[in-house]
C-alpha cells in the first residue's frame, strides 16, 4: 500500500484474572473482533505486530472482572446464595451498618 503495511483480522487470547468479588482466578477470552494497524514500511523487512496485538487486548480486559458474568460459575460474593428474604435483610442491615460508621465520620476542612 505505497511504503505501507495494512493489516487487518481477528485477535483472541485466554487469560486468567481474579473475581473483583471473591477473588477468586477463573479463565477469560478476550476477543478483538476488529484488529486494525497500519504502519509505514522503508524498505523489505520484517514487520512485528506483537506490540500492536497486545495493546488491543490489554485494552479489551475486564476492567471489573466478576466470575459469575458469563453464567458458567456462582460467584461466592454474590447475594445468590441467599435464600431467604429474611437472610437477605439482614444482610442489606449489615452492609448499611457497615456504612452508617463511616457516614458519621468527621473530616477536618
Amino acid at each position: 500500500s505505497e511504503g505501507a503495511l495494512w493489516a487487518s483480522g481477528l485477535i483472541s487470547q485466554k487469560v486468567e484474572v481474579e473475581c473483583v468479588a471473591c477473588l477468586r482466578q477463573f479463565g477469560h477470552d478476550i476477543r478483538v473482533e476488529d484488529f486494525a494497524i497500519h504502519t509505514d514500511l522503508s524498505g523489505p523487512e520484517l514487520v512485528d505486530l506483537t506490540p500492536f496485538a497486545r495493546e488491543d487486548l490489554l485494552l479489551n480486559l475486564p476492567p471489573y472482572p466478576r466470575c459469575d458474568r458469563h453464567g458458567g460459575l456462582v460467584c461466592e460474593a454474590s447475594d445468590a446464595k441467599v435464600d431467604s428474604d429474611a437472610e437477605r435483610t439482614v444482610a442489606k442491615a449489615k452492609r448499611e451498618a457497615a456504612w452508617s460508621a463511616l457516614n458519621k465520620l468527621k473530616l477536618p476542612e
